[in-house]
């Protein structure tokens, strides 16, 4: 059995995002999920920390950024 370690960050690098406080993957770690609950929605001008999901996928050797799913409701 051979383990590989592959490093995924946030890609804002804002530390408040709390980015991969939760984490999920698929069966064959295919793809993996990560939050960031507290990421701001650059889409508007309110600064509101809205949270994010990542969808990153497999492929070449590296976890490659798919989706970046942004929340609907603020956290304040």
């Amino acid at each position: 059995w051979e383990k590989d370690t592959y490093e995924i960050v946030n890609p804002t690098n804002r530390q408040g995002d709390r980015f991969g406080e939760k984490i999920s993957a698929t069966k064959d770690l295919s793809i993996i999920v990560v939050t960031a609950p507290y990421a701001e929605n650059e889409s508007d001008d309110s600064s509101s920390d809205k949270g994010r999901v990542y969808i990153y996928k497999y492929a070449n050797g590296e976890y490659n950024l798919l989706k970046i799913v942004t929340g609907t409701a603020d956290h304040r």
